[in-house]
């Protein structure tokens, strides 16, 4: 009778640690946005952070077992906090904002969260307390067996459920499996602790290809030179949208008013014919910085980017992400900048606008430096579309659910094109505000906008949604692009704005912008006479007869003209 006693009191025990365990989770419950209001994803999110929890016991006694988990205990607050502030589990970018903190935000976290940190400081003697009552003996054979065939009958729904949501027809079978199985495992990256390993090992893997690219170009130079006065005060802006598809602004002929700022402003042009070298961010982006290709991504390695030229040249750089952007070449751009500002959340965070970056834009521009280059890296109409923008901004209705996944499908077409119209509308009005900020520089100042690659929504028979297709659409690589010139600019540069406005519906590739930006600025580097050819505000420009992009496999296709 006492041994059966001693065993009630230790499985209490044990479930008592495990719900302790289990809190930062069950904060999660509470705060996580993208599950609030649907029982079904609260109850899989339930179900999946307690499998997360057990799943070690099949194979560990239990002291060895809650020994180790007190230490994933002791960093639950970063989850609770996190959560609790943004509405999301902790990110890798959260876990490098950590990693790089300094004294002074370090304290200014502990002290504004002291109530939970003394919770946490009692839930630790009370874990103590029953630690110290359990024996290490595994748990009993059968309950190891349950959890083993649960777990496993579980992640195959998961998986199926996985394969259930993508209802486009025009994808392989194998596709499909493929990203069932990635999206199933992204499941875990948002349960506490697996978010908090996976997150820190992909954040101090990124650091070591950050070291590791800063030595392989450490000696690279463009040895750029302006050749403006160096008295003359002068910022060029390039701004690097996310997910902009060219047919869905108004001023390119949309039929809904997505861009009314855009429609009237004098001095910008709006390129008809530009080309993406990608269809995901992760390749086009460094195609934008640096003089990578399609066909030779890797220039990005050997490389520095165009911020790196214009600060060579005497320019005061900054670098502004909006995403949270894991390749080394944007990772890099936060230490070499001479300001820098990354938002560590990522696409998923609901509250955080494009918009919200403008204070700082504003600070930079007012820097005594006479010479300036900036880098915008935002949001833009990145999926959840409706995540992406304030509730003024909902013009176009019906729109999807807050979570987006509810409505991601073809019979809700008109609600996936409302939510994204209104993205673009938002970004118009970003880019209305960033210009605002320009014209009162009263200089010789110009802004470059281009996206990084286009957007399906459900266009055609293909019924694709979303980017990164093995065969990328249309709809994925034609992109907008517009430049604006100040007055002061037009002036001093008459010859470069013809050749813009000559250019307007000429071949363009987004693999330009690093030849065009350094010649508008009036930036000489080696071989820079014989690559204006690259350049469509020069004289010299050759619009390609073929033009190519990279799809997600990293296949070169040649785009059908």
């Amino acid at each position: 009778m006492s041994n059966y006693k001693t065993l009630n009191k230790e499985l209490l025990y044990s479930i008592l640690l495990f719900i302790i365990l289990l809190l930062p989770n069950f904060f999660v419950l509470f705060y996580f946005k993208e599950i609030s209001g649907s029982l079904s994803m609260l109850f899989a999110y339930l179900i999946l952070s307690v499998f997360t929890w057990i799943f070690p016991l099949v194979f560990l006694p239990k002291k060895i077992y809650f020994g180790i988990a007190f230490f994933f205990f002791l960093f639950s607050p970063l989850e609770i906090i996190f959560v609790r502030n943004l509405g999301i589990p902790i990110t890798e970018g959260f876990i490098e904002s950590v990693l790089r903190t300094n004294y002074s935000e370090a304290m200014e976290q502990i002290t504004s969260n002291l109530i939970i940190l003394f919770l946490f400081a009692g839930l630790s003697i009370i874990y103590f307390y029953l630690f110290s009552k359990i024996k290490n003996t595994f748990l009993d054979k059968k309950i190891r067996l349950g959890i083993i065939v649960s777990f496993f009958v579980f992640n195959v729904i998961l998986f199926i459920n996985m394969i259930r949501i993508q209802t486009s027809e025009n994808i392989t079978t194998s596709f499909k499996l493929e990203t069932a199985y990635k999206s199933t495992l992204s499941k875990y990256r948002k349960i506490y602790p697996a978010d908090l390993i996976i997150h820190t090992q992909k954040t101090l893997l990124s650091f070591q290809k950050n070291k590791t690219l800063r030595k392989q170009i450490g000696q690279f130079s463009f040895d750029a030179k302006s050749k403006n006065d160096k008295n003359l005060e002068e910022i060029y802006v390039l701004i690097i949208g996310e997910s902009a598809r060219y047919a869905n602004f108004s001023i390119n002929g949309y039929p809904r008013e997505t861009s009314p700022n855009l429609d009237t402003l004098k001095n910008l042009l709006s390129f008809s014919n530009v080309y993406s070298g990608a269809n995901v961010t992760t390749y086009s982006v460094p195609m934008i910085l640096t003089r990578s290709t399609p066909q030779d991504l890797s220039i990005q390695n050997k490389e520095k980017t165009v911020l790196d030229a214009f600060q060579e040249a005497g320019f005061y750089t900054a670098w502004f992400a909006n995403q949270n952007s894991n390749y080394p070449i944007t990772r890099r751009l936060t230490t070499v900048a001479d300001k820098s500002f990354t938002n560590f959340f990522d696409v998923q965070v609901k509250d955080f606008f494009d918009a919200d970056i403008l204070p700082d834009f504003e600070e930079i521009l007012n820097e005594k430096s006479n010479k300036k280059f900036i880098i915008i890296h935002t949001l833009g109409s990145h999926f959840r579309y409706t995540n992406r923008y304030p509730a003024e901004f909902e013009k176009f209705k019906p729109v999807m659910n807050d979570s987006g996944y509810g409505d991601f499908d073809y019979a809700n077409k008109e609600k996936i094109i409302n939510s994204y119209d209104n993205s673009i509308l938002y970004t118009d009005y970003f880019l209305a505000q960033t210009l605002d900020y320009l014209k009162k520089q009263n200089k010789n100042t110009v802004l470059l906008y281009i996206s990084d690659h286009g957007e399906n929504l459900f266009d055609d028979e293909n019924k694709l949604i979303g980017h990164g297709s093995t065969r990328p659409t249309q709809h994925e690589y034609h992109i907008p692009l517009f430049i604006w010139f100040s007055e002061n600019y037009k002036k001093s540069n008459p010859d470069k704005v013809n050749f813009l406005t000559e250019n307007l519906n000429e071949a363009i590739s987004s693999t330009t912008i690093f030849y065009t930006l350094l010649d508008l600025a009036n930036i000489s580097y080696k071989n820079s006479e014989n690559e204006l050819i690259n350049s469509f505000s020069s004289e010299n420009y050759k619009a390609p007869k073929e033009r190519f992009t990279l799809g997600t496999g990293r296949e070169v296709m040649k785009i059908k003209e």
